[in-house]
């Protein structure tokens, strides 16, 4: 049982961390503004998607091998920004060109979060 201070300190944090606006919710707003309320639903369902993959990694484990090895979460560090620079050469080659499946975006999002393992 946690003890009471322990917990107070716990629910702080946890505020903290949802009251401060993600990559995520970004990604929903310009999504929602830029193409309608449709594209934001499409990219929100894609971001719980992503959030189950964090889910599903913490059930069998892989979210604490990810805090016991610094080696470990730098390589998924290095491949979520090498993520973003892909849709950031993507975008600027593809110049107005709507993309059918926004979900294929909105997943690696949420799960290459290293934030969200944590």
């Amino acid at each position: 049982m946690l003890s009471g201070s322990l917990l107070l300190g716990f629910v702080a944090a946890a505020l903290v961390v949802l009251l401060i606006p993600g990559p995520g919710v970004l990604y929903v707003v310009a999504r929602s503004t830029s193409q309608g309320y449709r594209a934001g639903l499409v990219s929100a369902l894609g971001l719980s998607a992503g959030a189950f993959v964090h889910v599903a990694a913490a059930a069998v484990g892989l979210s604490a091998i990810l805090l016991a090895s610094a080696t470990a979460f730098g390589v998924v560090k290095l491949l979520g920004a090498g993520y973003l620079v892909y849709l950031g050469i993507r975008a600027l080659i593809a110049k107005g060109q709507q993309v059918a499946w926004r979900q294929r975006r909105a997943l690696p999002c949420c799960g290459s979060s290293p934030m969200a393992s944590l």
